[in-house]
């Protein structure tokens, strides 16, 4: 318990009495530091009341009685506060159920930005595409997660710009609804730094109370490039330069694609494409993703934002499917786990037998 505590005691004090994170993310251990303090001092409190002494038992006691006299209240309060209070709400009378569910009745093909808790509980309720939620801690890749969070804040932007930035940035990231809980939101996690910062530049789709749902400019998940068009990010900017993607995107003259995901791991893309063009898929290129044109294969590089660039052949009507297929990791852990398995139950049959 000891070691225990001071592991995570290590963390917590340096963050909270310094602001130096030795692990990632070290305010989230507050809990686990409290939780083996607690053990350890009734532990502590344990080995002393069995000493032969009494003098050492009468040090524990003495501590003891005061802090159940300091602290009794409190328990009292729990004890007594009946569980009426406690009743978990329908989720239909929730801000957040009722923003979620006037988001399914669209049908959105593009993705949800949704801020604060709203975005850890969407998919909850509802399977479309989304800008963070879930596991963020877990991905490999940073890029997507670090633009919104610049989204929110508008942290690295240049005094005036951040409206600005913000647009380019939602489009870059293929949103199509923009979700912002203001001020006096009954939203208790309220992230977005200034909610008031796209007012007028974007369509308001729906509103209730201090809640609005922005309609941002979207077309398709695919879209007709040249290479000198990708998103880049010179060493001298703070920002990824994306304002040539952002137009080329959104050019009324070129050529549009139609992308639509079959299931959570198939996406076709159709449309004409010219000689010379890429096609940029805002999905994540992550290992296990193969794409081919009519039953050939096509090239997948990897853009500065993490996406998936296609070197497709010139066509009138191309069809360019995309499928996860998993990784050899992904694939070597799942025998694994079969393997497993089947030992475990053929153990426990054996087992069985012999009895």
């Amino acid at each position: 318990m000891t070691l225990t505590f001071f592991g995570f005691a290590w963390i917590v004090v340096w963050f909270y009495s310094y602001g130096i994170a030795v692990i990632p993310e070290a305010r989230r251990y507050a809990l686990e530091f409290e939780l083996f303090l607690f053990l350890a001092v009734f532990e502590y409190f344990r080995l002393i009341v069995r000493s032969p002494n009494p003098s050492i038992r009468l040090c524990a006691y003495g501590p003891a009685g005061m802090m159940l006299l300091a602290g009794w209240s409190q328990p009292w309060r729990l004890a007594t506060q009946g569980f009426a209070d406690r009743t978990p709400l329908p989720r239909e009378d929730t801000i957040e159920y009722r923003l979620a569910r006037r988001l399914a009745d669209w049908q959105p093909r593009g993705r949800v930005y949704a801020s604060g808790g709203l975005r850890f509980r969407l998919n909850s309720w509802f399977d479309f595409p989304q800008v963070g939620g879930g596991f963020e801690s877990g991905l490999s890749d940073r890029m997507t997660f670090a633009l919104a969070f610049q989204i929110r804040t508008g942290v690295n932007s240049e005094p005036g710009q951040e409206a600005r930035d913000a647009l380019e940035e939602l489009k870059v990231l293929g949103v199509e609804y923009l979700v912002i809980h203001g001020p006096q939101s009954r939203e208790h996690y309220r992230d977005f730094k200034n909610p008031r910062l796209i007012e007028g530049l974007l369509d308001v789709a729906y509103r209730e109370e201090d809640d609005t749902i922005y309609r941002v400019p979207f077309q398709s998940l695919a879209h007709l490039v040249e290479r000198d068009e990708l998103v880049v990010w010179p060493p001298s900017s703070r920002l990824p330069a994306m304002a040539r993607y952002v137009a080329a995107i959104e050019d009324p003259l070129r050529p549009k694609l139609a992308a639509t995901w079959l299931d959570s791991s198939r996406l076709r893309i159709e449309g004409p494409v010219p000689a010379g063009k890429l096609i940029s898929v805002q999905v994540r290129n992550d290992p296990g993703w193969a794409a081919s044109q009519d039953g050939r294969p096509v090239a997948i590089e990897t853009d500065r934002v993490g996406y998936c660039v296609l070197r497709p052949e010139p066509s009138p009507r191309a069809r360019i499917d995309l499928r996860y297929g998993g990784t050899r990791e992904q694939k070597v852990m799942g025998i694994l786990s079969a393997v497993v398995w089947i030992g475990a139950l053929a153990g426990l049959a054996v087992k069985r037998g012999a009895r």
